[in-house]
This record gives structure tokens, C-alpha cells and sequence, in this order.
């Protein structure tokens, strides 16, 4: 039985385009006790509230390579996209379907649009920590807390779905450091297999 969800620690680097330069990370997120992913640098994450994995609990994990890219800026900006790559999802659930822990990982790479004279930030590691699970009419809706590190700042929710064996994750990442026009939010659905 796996004890611990097992999450890379990946370097942060760059800065978001117009974003601030600051160690905040996005606002928490509402919840009683709130979990820093930026505080898991051993590499190691204890399933939230659960303390040592429950008997039964069994870890799902999905991939996916990248999402489509999302146009976000223009007037009086540049114009940029943004795409999200090496996406990770992990959860350990128990056989009831309950969640007691998550994680999920990706890389956000923008791109300036030409003629833009501004180079868009560096390709950056972000980090999520499960805060709270909320039941839905077709199963869970997770919310997660990015890394203080992350950038830019951003905001995770998760719709988790059962599928026979498997979960469909819909996942949807919102930037909280800008408005519009520099705002933007990505979506994606990966497929959790049991571990």
C-alpha cells in the first residue's frame, strides 16, 4: 500500500509578463487549514487531513503532455499565449470514492505573439496542494493552492469524475496576479489510472 503521494520538485524560473516580482502566492483558497504546496521541497506529500494513508486508499495519476494555447494581452499589450505542459494529476482515494489527497503539477510556457519587442517569461514550474473537496452531482470538485514559488500566479480547480476504474479530471487554471487583458484561464481533462 503506497503511504504518500510522491511529487517532483521542479526549479521555479522567470517571471510573469506584467506580474509582480513578489513571494506572494495566489490568495488561498477557502478552507479551515490551508496547505502550501510550496512547503512539500522534500518531494513529499501527505494526503491532506489523512496524516498516514488510510487502509484501502489506493492512488490514481493522470498525464498530459500539453494544452492548447491560450491568447491572452493585446491593446494596449503585446499579445501572448499560454500553454501548460508535463501536466500531472494525482489523487489517493478511498474505495468509497472519497478523496484524502491530491496533487498536481505542470510547466506554464508563454509566448509572445509577434511583432511583440517583449520577450514573455521564462518556462515555470508550478505546484499544487489539495485544500478542499466539495461533493458535486457527478462526484468531487477539488480545490488545490499553488506553490508560494509559482509563476505566475494561479489559481486550480479540479471537477473529479468516476469512470468504471478510472477518473476524469477536468482541470481549469486561472491566473490571479493580472486582470484583462493579461489575465487568462486554460482547461484540459486527463484520465486517472490506478497506480
Amino acid at each position: 500500500m503506497i503511504g504518500v503521494l510522491v511529487a517532483s520538485v521542479i526549479a521555479i524560473a522567470g517571471a510573469a509578463c506584467g506580474g509582480s516580482n513578489d513571494g506572494d502566492g495566489p490568495p488561498p483558497l477557502a478552507t479551515a487549514a490551508p496547505k502550501d504546496a510550496g512547503t512539500r521541497d522534500s518531494g513529499i506529500l501527505v494526503p491532506a487531513e489523512a496524516g498516514p494513508m488510510e487502509p484501502g486508499a489506493a492512488t490514481f495519476k493522470g498525464k498530459l503532455g500539453k494544452t492548447n494555447a491560450v491568447k491572452f494581452g493585446g491593446t494596449p499589450y503585446c499579445e501572448y499565449t499560454m500553454t501548460l505542459e508535463d501536466i500531472e494529476v494525482e489523487i489517493a482515494a478511498l474505495p468509497s470514492g472519497e478523496v484524502i489527497g491530491a496533487a498536481v503539477k505542470d510547466r506554464a510556457v508563454e509566448t509572445a505573439v509577434p511583432p511583440c519587442p517583449h520577450a514573455p517569461m521564462k518556462p515555470s514550474a508550478q505546484r499544487f496542494a489539495l485544500t478542499t473537496v466539495t461533493p458535486a452531482a457527478s462526484g468531487s470538485k477539488l480545490a488545490f493552492e499553488g506553490a508560494a514559488g509559482n509563476r505566475p500566479a494561479t489559481s486550480l480547480v479540479v471537477d473529479l469524475t468516476r469512470v468504471g476504474v478510472t477518473y476524469e479530471a477536468t482541470a481549469t487554471w486561472t491566473r490571479t496576479d493580472q486582470g484583462p487583458p493579461l489575465s487568462w484561464t486554460v482547461k484540459a481533462t486527463l484520465t486517472l489510472t490506478e497506480q
